[in-house]
């Protein structure tokens, strides 16, 4: 129900956002910060809180681009620019000139940034080249992933009760599931710490040492 600001220097002086705020819905999905503000995304678009102000300052910058009601999926921010799928399509919002491109009409349900280029994932990943106009396929079929992680070259695949790991140069691949521990498991989350990688379940956080095995 909203989203909680804590201060650093005061943890005491918290406050709920919420719709009554200003914020266009209270379910939220994702948050970005940029240049003092933090950009709230929920299913219904994007809201604006102004940290300096301490106030909702944009109930929804998408309105004025006819995207208020497309459904949003997921979002990012690279040097001032605001990536976000949707069921419209992914798009990138130059948050200093405030226009916007339209860069794919797949719909991602999760984005990412590696090498200079956009990740989208659906049933297959794509690299998105947005400075260049073009996108392909990098893995076809991912076996129904609910979410990657990309690192150094490799990216796994959160399959709910298993994860695949591929290699994005050779595209060989491996699947770690009940035989290697992961046993009546559903997979929330992954995550990335040097040669080691997590995984948030519903029976606690599993450690790999990935890097052990693979090169």
């Amino acid at each position: 129900d909203g989203a909680i600001v804590i201060p650093f220097n005061d943890h005491r002086r918290y406050k709920y956002i919420t719709k009554r705020d200003g914020l266009n819905d209270n379910v939220i999905l994702d948050l970005e910060y940029y240049n003092q503000n933090m950009f709230v995304m929920t299913y219904r678009g994007i809201s604006v809180y102004s940290i300096t102000n301490d106030i909702v300052i944009e109930n929804n910058i998408l309105k004025d681009y006819g995207l208020q009601d497309s459904d949003m999926l997921d979002m990012l921010l690279i040097d001032g620019n605001l990536f976000f799928s949707s069921r419209a399509g992914l798009f990138r919002l130059n948050l200093k000139d405030m226009t916007l491109d339209k860069l794919s009409g797949n719909i991602f349900f999760r984005i990412d940034f590696y090498n200079g280029m956009i990740l989208g994932l659906n049933e297959s990943l794509w690299s998105i080249d947005y400075l260049n106009n073009t996108e392909e396929v990098v893995v076809f079929r991912t076996g129904g992933a609910r979410d990657f992680l990309v690192s150094d070259g490799y990216v796994w695949f959160n399959l709910i009760d298993k994860v695949k790991l591929v290699n994005l140069d050779s595209k060989e691949r491996w699947t770690y599931n009940h035989n290697d521990g992961f046993i009546d498991t559903q997979i929330f989350d992954l995550g990335n710490d040097g040669d080691w990688v997590y995984f948030l379940t519903n029976q606690g956080i599993i450690y790999y040492n990935w890097r052990a095995y693979h090169y």
